[in-house]
C-alpha cells in the first residue's frame, strides 16, 4: 500500500484522536513500568536486552516485567504505524 493511499484511510480528526489514544496509552503503560524499574534498579530497555538474553532471570514479577514492556512495544509500533499512515 503507498503512503497516499494510507494517508486517505484517516480523517484529520480520526488521525489527530489515534495518536492522541496511543500517547495516552503509552503513558499509562510507562507508569505501570515504573515499579518494576525502581524495584530492580534499572531501565525497562536495559532490563529487556538483559531478559532476551537470558541473564534477567524468570521469576513471576519479572516475567510481568517483561510483558508490559512488551506491550508498550507493541503501541510504540502501533503508534508510529498510524504517524506513518497520517495526514
Amino acid at each position: 500500500m503507498t503512503a497516499n493511499v494510507r494517508r486517505k484511510m484517516f480523517t484529520t480528526y480520526e488521525y489527530h484522536r489515534l495518536t492522541e489514544l496511543g500517547i495516552q496509552k503509552m503513558e499509562v503503560m510507562e507508569r505501570k513500568l515504573a515499579p518494576f524499574e525502581k524495584r530492580f534498579g534499572m531501565n525497562s530497555r536495559d532490563a529487556w536486552t538483559a531478559y532476551q538474553k537470558g541473564t534477567l532471570g524468570d521469576d513471576g514479577d519479572i516475567m510481568e516485567w517483561m510483558m508490559l514492556f512488551e506491550n508498550l512495544l507493541a503501541l510504540q509500533n502501533q503508534y508510529e504505524r498510524i504517524r506513518e499512515a497520517g495526514i
